[in-house]
């Protein structure tokens, strides 16, 4: 079955998930997420597919040549949504940099070690592979005066 054509606008901002297959975790450990990290390229491009498409197959190379499975990790192609309101990017925000909290990963969100979240609240500096638009600070920033970052 061909999957249907994903519309892309340059400049946009995209929530990108990529599950592993069964639901399987695919960053086993810290190397691996660093290994994912460091082959990760933003562009301000209309090309989030192609994208994906190359991040995910170099990724599943190394994975499956360190870890030695056979075949694809990832389920399928990744799901993208265009976040278009401000509102949808805070409780967005809010979701992802939880996520570690919720899941017993970490008592707060800047005590975990793979997140952003201390600098988009501006306690640590920005990688340089990270493009952390001022918007999103700004919204974060809010969002971390408000309270809306403490776990639930």
């Amino acid at each position: 079955m061909v999957s249907p054509i994903r519309l892309e606008f340059p400049n946009a901002l995209y929530h990108v998930m990529s599950r592993g297959n069964g639901g399987e975790d695919v960053l086993v450990e810290d190397g691996d997420r660093q290994v994912f990290l460091d082959l990760l390229a933003v562009t301000p491009k209309a090309n989030l597919s192609q994208i994906m498409r190359g991040l995910n197959g170099r990724y599943t190379r190394f994975f499956n040549k360190t870890r030695r499975p056979m075949g694809q990790i990832f389920q399928g192609r990744c799901k993208a949504i265009v976040v278009q309101k401000d509102s949808y990017l805070l409780e967005l925000s809010r979701y992802i940099i939880l996520n570690p909290v919720r899941a017993g990963m970490a008592d707060v969100p800047e005590n975990y070690s793979w997140s952003r979240y201390c600098t988009l609240i501006g306690q640590c500096a920005c990688p340089d592979w990270l493009s952390a638009d001022n918007l999103l600070k700004e919204i974060i920033q809010e969002a971390n005066r408000q309270n809306c970052f403490q776990g639930r």
